[in-house]
């Protein structure tokens, strides 16, 4: 038996409209959700093993390379990489900062909104603590200030008998050229602090890869549409802005 409409004409069953999911290259991807993290195998083993090690880490790279995002993965992974279990805090770097700032953040991190920048030194006794300090070449070079601020960080990091401190930095350049002017065979605010390091660059084939096809799992289009990308290598957010703006496109065509 046929199914008519009202007006006695055949029923006739149109085709399913497609459903687009919104873009799955929006947003901040690893950096606000650790789970989308993609490669970087070597470069995280080598991390993991330097922290087990309670050696301070330079982490290198152009931006957009997944600097910021290997602190953010230091602040989620912690519990099940790092055997000490310290404790992880980050601080905030700003380019003016002056030395009575830094440590006042500091106390405030370790002791609540009351404390006082003087606070830091008790407040640190006793403590193991990895300090993430994203952009650290930000920090003033032409300035006392900035000297200050770093030459506070080695002391940090060296006077182990009252705490200890890790330095994990990020930078676009190696620090030695950032602040060269500090340089010297005799005196370096970073001296033989920071001097191993993590270089990131551009995604591998398979990093691009799996990161397109995790993205693509149960969304509108299919790796094909995106496999030309792959022909230029991109660092991680270059490559996601490609793949947003893609999608986009797919979107909008398919709709019309």
């Amino acid at each position: 038996m046929g199914l008519r409409q009202p007006t006695q004409e055949p029923f006739i069953l149109l085709e399913q409209a497609a459903v687009y999911l919104p873009n799955p290259f929006a947003g901040q991807g690893a950096l606000e959700d650790p789970t989308k993290f993609i490669g970087r195998e070597t470069q995280m083993t080598s991390l993991w093993g330097r922290l087990n090690a309670l050696g301070n880490l330079s982490i290198i790279g152009p931006p957009g390379s997944g600097k910021s995002t290997m602190l953010a993965l230091i602040m989620a992974e912690r519990e099940t990489k790092l055997r000490l279990k310290p404790d992880i805090i980050w601080l905030q770097i700003q380019r003016r900062m002056k030395l009575v700032e830094a440590q006042l953040m500091l106390a405030r991190k370790l002791g609540g909104a009351n404390a006082k920048a003087t606070d830091w030194f008790n407040l640190l006794r006793g403590k193991r603590i990895i300090l993430l300090l994203d952009d650290i070449g930000q920090l003033d070079n032409k300035s006392e200030r900035g000297l200050e601020v770093r030459l506070w960080l080695r002391q940090l990091s060296q006077d182990r008998t009252h705490a200890t401190i890790q330095l994990v930095s990020t930078s676009t350049r190696p620090l030695d050229q950032i602040f060269i002017n500090d340089e010297s065979p005799y005196f370096s605010s970073l001296h033989n602090t920071m001097k191993d390091t993590i270089e990131l660059g551009v995604f591998t084939d398979n990093e691009a890869r799996q990161f397109i096809t995790k993205a693509l799992v149960g969304a509108s289009f299919q790796f094909q549409d995106f496999s030309d990308l792959l022909s230029k290598p991109l660092v991680p957010r270059d490559l996601q802005d490609s793949c947003l703006k893609r999608y986009e496109e797919l979107y909008t065509r398919a709709r019309r």
